[in-house]
């Protein structure tokens, strides 16, 4: 995959030299660099080889989406952050469509990608497609995939970055 102009739209998959050109928020670049330097030479590192704790200001801001069998993608875990600005209550445990309802497509066509190819994902919009009354909010997100053996993605790492627009 040959890329070279910087990300446009509100969306976008592509290598992470690629999508690093689109990021803006350094709270994203953080996770992003951090994914790059503990995958080595590996398309992507392993859920073991992710500690958290690395970047503690992510924390908040973090999701992880465990890869099911028959195209079933599930919440493990979502930071405060996430929880309180999608306004869906805890995330743990449920899967986009019990989320998201009609809206979930909007989550899963990324992470089918993600995990089908080992493309890296930005995305930049606002939340109404999630709560019109929360236009306020625009949010850039990453996801990124996470496998034990590097080639097969059973995890998706995701950060957003959340802005509140004046």
């Amino acid at each position: 995959m040959t890329q070279t102009a910087p990300p446009r739209g509100d969306e976008c998959f592509g290598s992470i030299e690629y999508i690093r050109t689109g990021l803006q928020s350094e709270l994203l670049v953080k996770v992003l660099d951090y994914w790059d330097e503990i995958r080595g030479d590996k398309a992507f590192p392993s859920r073991a080889q992710f500690n958290p704790m690395r970047i503690p200001k992510a924390l908040p801001s973090l999701f992880l989406v465990d890869v099911l069998p028959d195209d079933v993608f599930r919440y493990r875990l979502a930071g405060s952050v996430v929880e309180e600005f999608y306004g869906q209550g805890k995330f743990a445990g449920s899967t986009p469509q019990e989320k998201f309802g009609d809206s979930a497509e909007r989550a899963l066509i990324p992470y089918r990608r993600v995990r089908d190819t080992h493309e890296l994902f930005l995305r930049s919009a606002n939340l109404s497609w999630v709560h019109e009354d929360r236009k306020y909010f625009s949010y850039t997100v990453i996801i990124l995939p996470l496998g034990e053996d590097g080639t097969t993605v059973n995890m998706l790492l995701g950060t957003h970055d959340f802005v509140r627009e004046r």
